[in-house]
């Protein structure tokens, strides 16, 4: 099974890579007809904390 781990407008760490590596090898064994698993990483924002809060 080929797992492609991506990130949009934020770098995936090594350590997620793996751990949703191993996450998805334990799905193989109930189809193992899955040829190709695409996980997609991205940053959504929070509305109810405001920029303001932050500063």
């Amino acid at each position: 099974m080929d797992i492609v781990v991506k990130g949009r407008n934020v770098e995936v760490p090594d350590h997620y890579r793996q751990h949703v590596s191993e996450k998805l090898h334990k799905v193989e064994r109930y189809d193992q007809k899955i040829i190709r698993v695409d996980v997609e990483l991205f940053h959504e924002r929070n509305p109810r904390q405001s920029d303001a809060a932050a500063a």
